[in-house]
């Protein structure tokens, strides 16, 4: 009777399903199919029911919407408590265990006692302390396929295996790119930032935040992506869209923050030496130094032989 059904978990965000089912009559709403609370399970993962609405128009029609179950949990479970001097991740692997959840945490140290606070003013949960613990650590804190993840991004991608993604991919790929968009920038938190397509199969359906990806094909796209969000549409042409970031800066991002002069070797030296117009060896020596000066008196620079912030940014759009 499930007549649509859409799929979207993220990890800073809340993570639902929402389906529509056909109900003539009404005869499952009304022998309580559709219950705030009830469980919903779906690709081996525990939902909640949220919320309800009934349309009756040309066919009789139930719209759930259901939420992860722990996370629902978490939010309930409040009053004020002193949890002592605990690390926040011992307090994330204590609630883990309270909520049926495996755990996937990173160490941090002690720091004072946790407390659950209640108020006038604020009444937090359990949900409400996590995230201001992660939120001090730099942390991301989500639950996804049964596990709650308490650690930094670097720690997520690099302590599990990542799948490839292609570019182009092939016929045979388990993770078939249908689209793909990449950015890289050095303004903001976030180096780098992915939108994947992805054809809709055994693997794709697999994926859920917290996972992590590889691109293979381009150049300075080569980290990590951490999986930030997942969602699709059920059905059988459908596609898995996931939305990642990579937070390590490749190479050459990291290269407008240094100085470098004669004598400097490396890959950021060879986009230098492309920029004046000489052979990109990745060695500064006496010939890409003349260039650079020539470059420096051409631009208005100081002409003193050495490529800093102020030389990089005339780089833009080169």
């Amino acid at each position: 009777s499930v007549t649509q059904l859409t799929y979207d978990l993220a990890a800073d965000l809340v993570s639902e399903i929402r389906f529509f089912v056909h109900d003539p009559g009404f005869r499952m709403h009304n022998n309580n199919y559709f219950m705030i609370g009830r469980t919903v399970r779906y690709i081996n993962q525990n939902f909640e029911i949220a919320a309800i609405a009934v349309a009756h128009e040309a066919r009789d029609t139930c719209e759930i919407t259901a939420r992860m179950q722990a996370t629902q949990q978490m939010r309930r479970d409040k009053g004020a408590t002193d949890f002592g001097a605990i690390s926040p991740s011992t307090f994330a692997s204590m609630m883990a265990t309270k909520f049926g959840l495996k755990a996937f945490i990173e160490d941090s140290p002690v720091d004072g006692s946790i407390v659950r606070e209640t108020s006038e003013k604020n009444e937090e949960s359990t949900f409400d302390v996590l995230r201001r613990l992660a939120g001090k650590l730099n942390f991301r804190f989500f639950e996804a396929n049964g596990i709650l993840f308490f650690a930094s991004q670097s720690f997520l991608v690099n302590s599990q295996p990542s799948f490839i993604i292609n570019v182009p991919s092939n016929p045979n790929d388990a993770f078939f790119a249908s689209s793909l968009s990449l950015r890289r920038s050095i303004d903001g938190e976030k180096a780098a930032t992915a939108q994947v397509s992805l054809l809709q199969n055994d693997s794709t359906l697999s994926i859920f935040p917290g996972t992590s990806f590889q691109v293979h094909g381009l150049a300075h796209f080569t980290g990590k992506f951490m999986v930030d969000r997942v969602s699709f549409t059920v059905g059988p042409t459908a596609l898995v869209s996931i939305a990642g970031t990579d937070v390590e800066e490749t190479e050459d991002m990291a290269c407008s923050s240094q100085s470098f002069q004669l004598g400097s070797t490396g890959e950021c030296v060879k986009r230098i030496q492309q920029a004046v117009g000489v052979y990109a060896d990745g060695q500064w020596g006496p010939i890409t130094n003349r260039a650079v000066l020539s470059y420096q008196e051409s631009v208005g620079l100081p002409v003193n032989g050495v490529w800093g912030p102020q030389a990089w940014k005339t780089l833009q759009g080169v």
